[in-house]
């Protein structure tokens, strides 16, 4: 699992997609987490256009105590 909590448009997300993709092992899961709800949806869309799966959250990382999986 990859969680990058200051998604913005979603570079780490996509550059951990392409370097699991090079490996073999278990699939990769991504998570994304931004304050800004117009963030969380150009992270996805972008990462969508790769066909890349990932799930996405519009909150704000340093005021939330737990990661809810």
């Amino acid at each position: 699992t990859v969680v990058d909590p200051a998604a913005g448009t979603g570079t780490l997300l996509l550059r951990a997609a392409d370097a699991s993709a090079r490996k073999t092992g278990p699939e990769l899961r991504l998570v994304g987490e931004d304050i800004s709800a117009a963030a969380c949806a150009t992270a996805e869309n972008r990462l969508r256009l790769h066909e890349i799966d990932a799930d996405f959250r519009c909150a704000d990382a340093l005021t939330r105590t737990t990661l809810e999986a």
